[in-house]
């Protein structure tokens, strides 16, 4: 009953005019989302359903929602220019195949300028991303009890938490270890779970190649960086850090035509960047960063062009609305003004 009540309010919510909106949202922000993997039963590949994609994209156009581009949405950000009407922008992390052979054609379709970002020395020499061949090895011992059962032990996790839930706790456990020890952890995972990992990636975590770059660009999608091997950048020396970000910026301008002076932080979240990176981002001459924080790029003159925040893309319709037109901004707001009375009192 409650979730009915909420999906009620949110549809109805969601359908009020810009012009009605709160005005310390009308105009004063800009949902930017993140897309990771599209759903591929077949390789028994969890992800965005194509079906909602298109119902969301669908959503935006029949409310008059201008989808832009992140160029565009940086543009407003760094002038200060409040928008005229409410707007959107999209993104996607990785340079995955499906992203070229299944997001592709659905942003063609729905005229999406996304902002595709790429890990370059992975993209150039079509190797394995490291929590990508992470995810292979859990695939393979979810096929195997035995093997299961050694890595749960091993790493004192829940065998039958989920293979989601088992692979996340397995990323959080070594993914700020020195690169080395990252490679070794994922060796001796292997071997615990008897498993021979293949040189190249399998179908299912293969990424695009260099030419693919170039017809992306040419069907009207941005390439933005986002380092060169996908490595957790607070896990790395200076040198290395410096390398990974200035170094992929570098890379970019060679595989591209225009790339986008934008980086996007490795997974993204708040442990996984930190000033230094930020400096890095500036040093390296880009105009900005992105993170999986979640929450909606403020249109503001003490934004942070470094550390911008963007929703991952949501499964529900109604989470959709609610990110993507003025409710969960002034949710935001009524927060902060309530944090800041509390100080006060």
């Amino acid at each position: 009953m409650r979730g009915n009540i909420k999906s009620a309010l949110v549809k109805t919510m969601g359908r009020l005019p810009f012009g009605l909106w709160p005005a310390v949202t009308r105009g004063t922000f800009i949902p930017v989302f993140m897309l990771h993997r599209f759903e591929i039963p077949d390789l028994e590949l969890p992800g965005h359903s194509t079906s909602q994609v298109k119902r969301f994209l669908e959503f935006l156009r029949r409310k008059k929602v201008d989808i832009i581009s992140l160029e565009q949405a940086m543009n407003y950000i760094s002038l200060g220019e409040r928008l005229n009407r409410p707007a959107v922008a999209f993104t996607i992390d990785d340079g995955y195949q499906d992203h070229l052979d299944i997001g592709l054609p659905i942003f063609k379709q729905y005229d999406v300028p996304c902002t595709y970002f790429l890990p370059t020395e992975i993209i150039k020499q079509g190797s394995w991303i490291w929590d990508a061949k992470l995810q292979f090895l859990v695939d393979e011992a979810f096929e195997n009890p035995q093997a299961l059962s050694a890595l749960a032990a091993r790493f004192d996790l829940d065998a039958f938490a989920g293979k989601e839930a088992f692979c996340e706790s397995l990323v959080c456990r070594i993914k700020l270890q020195q690169p080395e020890q990252v490679d070794q952890a994922l060796n001796d995972i292997a071997e615990i779970a008897g498993v021979l990992v293949p040189t190249k990636p399998t179908e299912k975590y293969q990424t695009i190649d260099l030419s693919s770059v170039r017809t992306l660009e040419n069907d009207g999608m941005l390439i933005g960086p986002h380092s060169r091997t996908h490595r957790i950048l607070t896990s790395l020396d200076d040198q290395r850090a410096q390398d990974e970000i200035a170094g992929s910026w570098l890379d970019l301008q060679e595989m591209c035509d225009s790339p986008l002076s934008v980086f996007c932080y490795p997974v993204g979240k708040s442990t996984d960047y930190s000033a230094r990176e930020a400096s890095l981002v500036a040093r390296s001459g880009m105009q900005a960063a992105v993170t999986a924080v979640p929450g909606s790029m403020l249109i503001d003159s003490n934004t942070n062009m470094y550390t911008l925040p963007r929703y991952a893309l949501p499964a529900e319709y109604d989470d959709f609305i609610q990110y993507s037109t003025w409710i969960e901004e002034a949710k935001t707001v009524l927060r902060k003004q309530r944090f800041k009375a509390g100080q006060k009192a």
